[in-house]
Protein backbone atom coordinates (compact mmCIF):
# COMPACT_ATOMS: atom_id res chain seq x y z
CA UNK A 1 0.00 0.00 0.00
CA UNK A 2 2.53 2.31 0.38
CA UNK A 3 3.31 2.43 -3.79
CA UNK A 4 -0.15 3.00 -4.00
CA UNK A 5 0.10 5.53 -1.58
CA UNK A 6 3.26 7.06 -3.49
CA UNK A 7 1.84 6.79 -6.60
CA UNK A 8 -1.72 8.23 -5.63
CA UNK A 9 0.53 11.60 -4.29
CA UNK A 10 2.61 11.92 -7.08
CA UNK A 11 1.32 10.65 -10.26
CA UNK A 12 -3.08 10.50 -9.64
CA UNK A 13 -3.54 9.08 -12.97
CA UNK A 14 -1.83 5.60 -12.26
CA UNK A 15 -4.07 2.62 -12.16
CA UNK A 16 -4.44 1.33 -8.75
CA UNK A 17 -4.70 -2.06 -8.88
CA UNK A 18 -1.95 -2.06 -11.74
CA UNK A 19 0.40 -0.56 -8.97
CA UNK A 20 -0.28 -3.13 -6.67
CA UNK A 21 -0.27 -5.72 -9.09
CA UNK A 22 3.59 -4.80 -9.80
CA UNK A 23 4.52 -4.60 -6.52
CA UNK A 24 3.57 -7.95 -6.04
CA UNK A 25 5.70 -9.14 -8.42
CA UNK A 26 8.38 -6.85 -6.92
CA UNK A 27 7.81 -8.26 -3.41
CA UNK A 28 7.93 -11.51 -4.29
CA UNK A 29 11.22 -11.12 -6.43
CA UNK A 30 12.75 -9.29 -3.71
CA UNK A 31 12.29 -12.53 -1.42
CA UNK A 32 14.46 -14.89 -3.84
CA UNK A 33 17.23 -12.17 -4.46
CA UNK A 34 20.49 -13.31 -2.24
CA UNK A 35 21.02 -9.00 -1.10
CA UNK A 36 19.16 -8.09 1.75
CA UNK A 37 16.24 -6.12 0.56
CA UNK A 38 16.82 -6.76 -2.76
CA UNK A 39 19.33 -3.81 -2.71
CA UNK A 40 20.05 -2.54 -6.26
CA UNK A 41 17.67 -4.86 -7.93
CA UNK A 42 14.55 -3.70 -6.48
CA UNK A 43 15.02 -0.42 -6.78
CA UNK A 44 15.83 -1.79 -11.24
CA UNK A 45 12.35 -3.78 -11.35
CA UNK A 46 11.08 -0.51 -9.63
CA UNK A 47 12.75 1.93 -12.69
CA UNK A 48 11.19 -0.82 -15.43
CA UNK A 49 7.60 -1.57 -13.41
CA UNK A 50 6.47 1.57 -13.21
CA UNK A 51 8.33 3.48 -16.16
CA UNK A 52 5.12 3.86 -18.10
CA UNK A 53 2.45 4.88 -15.23
CA UNK A 54 4.65 8.27 -14.45
CA UNK A 55 4.98 10.63 -17.45
CA UNK A 56 8.28 12.27 -15.89
CA UNK A 57 11.14 10.26 -15.12
CA UNK A 58 12.44 12.76 -12.58
CA UNK A 59 8.74 12.18 -10.32
CA UNK A 60 9.95 8.33 -10.64
CA UNK A 61 13.22 8.89 -8.84
CA UNK A 62 11.62 10.90 -5.93
CA UNK A 63 8.68 7.84 -5.71
CA UNK A 64 11.48 5.69 -6.03
CA UNK A 65 13.65 6.94 -3.09
CA UNK A 66 10.63 7.78 -0.91
CA UNK A 67 9.82 4.05 -1.13
CA UNK A 68 12.73 2.64 -0.48
CA UNK A 69 13.24 4.93 2.62
CA UNK A 70 10.20 4.40 4.36
CA UNK A 71 9.75 0.44 3.49
CA UNK A 72 13.69 -0.59 3.57
CA UNK A 73 16.12 2.13 5.15
CA UNK A 74 13.66 2.98 8.17
CA UNK A 75 13.83 -0.87 9.50
CA UNK A 76 18.18 -0.78 8.66
CA UNK A 77 18.91 2.70 10.97
CA UNK A 78 16.27 0.89 13.76
CA UNK A 79 18.14 -2.31 13.32
CA UNK A 80 21.23 -0.13 14.16
CA UNK A 81 19.86 2.02 17.14
CA UNK A 82 17.95 -1.61 19.00
CA UNK A 83 20.88 -4.10 18.48
CA UNK A 84 23.94 -2.57 20.54
CA UNK A 85 21.42 -2.23 23.47
CA UNK A 86 19.43 -5.37 22.94
CA UNK A 87 23.43 -7.37 22.56
CA UNK A 88 24.52 -5.11 25.85
CA UNK A 89 21.42 -6.22 27.84
CA UNK A 90 22.03 -8.15 31.07
CA UNK A 91 20.59 -11.82 30.85
CA UNK A 92 19.15 -13.87 33.60
CA UNK A 93 21.01 -17.27 34.21
CA UNK A 94 18.55 -20.23 33.99
CA UNK A 95 18.35 -22.13 37.03
CA UNK A 96 18.00 -25.85 37.09
CA UNK A 97 16.06 -27.45 39.23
Amino acid sequence: MVVNLLFWAWAPAANGFAVFARQLVVWVSMEALPTPGGSGASEWMFKEYYGDLVSQGSILVVVTIIWRLLTYYVYLLLGVLVTPKWLHKPRKKLTSY
